[in-house]
């Protein structure tokens, strides 16, 4: 029998995609115009700052590339043959857990792959202009490669877990952000400093972010080594083996996982608990479906959920959780948390706001409803207003 037969027939497979190479060479068209553009921006500066400068924004374009390309692929491959009914077929022959995960991770990751052996060269360019050492080249691609494995294995465990393509997606973008944020939320914030932790201080905690290795990567004056500070590898080390360890929980939970079970005893109880926390009693259940169905029957049936209407202060309160901290050191660090915490609420909820835009009726489609809400009285202007009224609620 051939060694990880789910692999070699994903990857063939995925050889036959004309996308597969398209996203390589799209990618690169984006990083030399990206290149390109900056480099006309920074056209007045000397030759070694603008490498560097150029170095350092690419290299921090493609971190977040690869921080977050599990949300974008692995985090829906094994949740949608679940909803499918089709995972259950590949455990009907002699195929392990580790067999299916890792032949989803290999043709789920092609692609991002490929896209970041697309923006290697882009980083190279940016070196010839000076600034930069053929060491600190390499660390950065080190980085990258560690990190798109953690983020391809993050997403495999949570599509392992789940069903829903959007909250696979969220759940793995939130398990992402609390190991990259985490550990710089328990260590002492004036102790950040990159000679300081070189002396060694808290470094234990910080070793698992890939913030912190792509951040020693990038430091050429504190780190004139050849092979880059032993702090650099112990983080990378860190991460590498977590992406491991998510992939071998990920092969163990998948085999008791894949079927549905009836829900029975205390799960049974919890399931009816959960029910009643979103959608309320019976006597709310009833006043929301009078008081929303008059106004529209679209809002009502995308506006229901009450846990949904909550998330999106859940989200800022957490952001806000984050930001108190910096208070206690200076008021340039509360300038600086302020600034990075509202852009990422600002990118988050542009996001959300288009995800709940479109999974509405991709799901209704997928179901069927679609259909029969075309085939009811309500006209597409109607439904379109209905959605409109529930997204307002949501997120005005």
């Amino acid at each position: 029998m051939t060694f990880l037969p789910v692999v070699a027939r994903e990857l063939y497979a995925a050889a036959r995609h004309q996308n597969t190479y398209r996203t390589r060479v799209g990618v690169s068209i984006v990083g030399l115009v990206v290149l390109a553009g900056l480099a006309i921006l920074a056209s007045e500066t000397q030759s070694a700052e603008q490498g560097r400068l150029l170095f350092g924004i690419i290299s921090t374009l493609a971190f977040v590339y690869c921080l977050f390309a599990g949300v974008a692929t692995t985090a829906d491959c094994l949740s949608e043959e679940k909803r499918e009914g089709t995972l259950g077929l590949l455990f009907l022959t002699d195929l392990k857990g580790y067999d299916v995960v890792l032949g989803k991770l290999a043709v789920s990751s092609l692609k991002s792959f490929y896209g970041l052996l697309a923006i290697v060269p882009v980083l190279s360019l940016a070196m010839l202009l000076g600034g930069v050492t053929a060491s600190e080249l390499a660390r950065v691609v080190a980085v990258l490669l560690n990190t798109l494995f953690f983020s391809l294995a993050s997403g495999v465990l949570v599509s392992t877990l789940s069903r829903n393509e959007r909250k696979a997606m969220f759940a793995t973008a939130m398990f992402i952000l609390v190991v990259v944020a985490g550990p710089f939320c328990v260590v002492d914030p004036s102790l950040i400093s990159p000679r300081r932790l070189l002396a060694g201080q808290q470094m234990f905690l910080l070793a698992p972010s890939p913030v912190f290795a792509i951040w020693m990567a990038m430091l050429p004056s504190v780190t004139p080594q050849l092979l880059g500070p032993p702090e650099f590898w112990r983080s990378l080390l860190s991460t590498h083996l977590l992406g491991w360890v998510l992939l071998i929980l990920a092969s163990a939970v998948l085999p008791r996982v894949w079927s549905d079970r009836p829900r029975s005893g205390r799960r049974l109880r919890w399931w009816e608990q959960w029910q009643r926390w979103i959608y309320g009693g019976q006597a709310v259940r009833k006043a929301v479906r009078g008081r929303l169905l008059d106004q529209n029957p679209i809002l009502w049936l995308a506006g229901r959920d009450r846990f949904k209407l909550k998330q999106v202060w859940i989200f800022l309160g957490a952001l806000t959780l984050l930001w108190i901290p910096a208070w206690f050191v200076s008021f340039d660090t509360v300038i600086t948390a302020a600034a990075f915490l509202l852009f990422c609420a600002q990118g988050v909820l542009k996001i959300w706001v288009v995800s709940e835009v479109c999974s509405r009726w991709v799901e209704d489609r997928r179901s069927g409803a679609l259909e029969l809400l075309l085939s009811s009285p309500l006209s597409v202007p109607d439904i379109a207003h209905g959605q409109k009224l529930a997204l307002r609620a949501q997120f005005g």
